[in-house]
């Protein structure tokens, strides 16, 4: 709010999803509304998570684009042969909380080893669920075919044939484990690592973000009229709220344009980019990059 006021464009960036129906997901879905209200363009991770971004915002679904994260594909490439052509290995890289699936996997692993005795897991990652499939770990006498690696350094919707997807429930979880088991011999690891690079490349994300960027800086500015329209409908006490607040910040930065013009703000110096071969690519000027 405070960077419009400013006269600048924001982009927000939502990677999370929220309910609607407890207290917090409540409370938070007003606070989102109140946010993005103002907002010139956001960005989503995905299609599901656009529409959740809508939905709990009332943002204009134009307004909202879909950009996934991007994968550094150079770290991760697939071992030129299997290292085993019996065994299975199934990774898990997660927060150990509950949001996450954590607990699902506390009565997935046990079943998913009983019936297909050539799986073990490796599970990256930490939190307050770790305690828990350690116990499954040891209740189970699992120590052999369940690795915990805990906090890991490194570590979307993907088409049909790369992704197997499953309801929350262990007994899906278990059933949809066995199939993909089953289609994994089928799998070349190259191809499956070829596709990843095309889909989720940093190039492209970053060619995109940048679109993203351009249609916000040529989006027209609003007078503060018009900014009180997009709050006011946020509710009947809510939005009045809103823009009070909102008020009390445009007059708030007029005071400080009065204590301190921005003539008298040192103007940021220019960038000079080069390459890694020390060759200059252009000058960047930041401040007129956000004019």
């Amino acid at each position: 709010m405070h960077a419009r006021t400013m006269g600048y464009k924001v982009v927000f960036t939502d990677h999370s999803l929220y309910g609607f129906g407890d207290v917090g997901s409540i409370h938070m879905n007003k606070v989102l509304q109140f946010t993005l209200a103002d907002v010139t363009q956001a960005i989503c991770v995905s299609h599901t998570s656009k529409e959740n971004t809508v939905l709990r915002s009332g943002l204009p679904p134009e307004k909202v684009f879909v950009i996934p994260n991007a994968v550094d594909t150079a770290m991760f490439k697939p071992a030129p042969e299997r290292l085993s052509d019996r065994e299975i290995v199934i990774v898990v890289i997660s927060r150990l909380v509950y949001r996450k699936g954590a607990d699902l996997l506390v009565e997935v692993i046990p079943e998913v080893c009983r019936l297909h005795s050539n799986v073990r897991f490796i599970i990256g990652g930490d939190g307050p669920k770790r305690v828990r499939l350690e116990e499954m770990r040891e209740k189970h006498s699992l120590q052999d075919r369940v690795d915990m690696l805990g906090a890991v350094p490194h570590a979307k919707v993907l088409p049909d044939d790369m992704i197997v997807l499953a309801e929350p429930d262990p007994n899906d979880m278990v059933q949809a484990i066995t199939k993909a088991i089953h289609i994994l011999p089928h799998i070349d690891p190259q191809a499956m690592h070829t596709r990843m690079k095309t889909l989720y490349s940093w190039h492209d994300v970053a060619r995109r973000t940048e679109i993203v960027y351009d249609r916000a800086l040529r989006c027209s500015s609003q007078n503060l009229l018009e900014r009180l329209s997009r709050y006011l409908p946020c509710g009947a006490w809510a939005g009045k709220i809103f823009c009070l607040v909102m008020i009390i910040d445009f007059l708030f930065w007029h005071l400080l344009q009065l204590w301190q013009p921005d003539r008298d703000i040192e103007v940021v110096p220019d960038i000079l980019l080069t390459n890694r071969r020390g060759e200059t690519l252009q000058d960047f000027n930041i401040d007129d990059r956000l004019r």
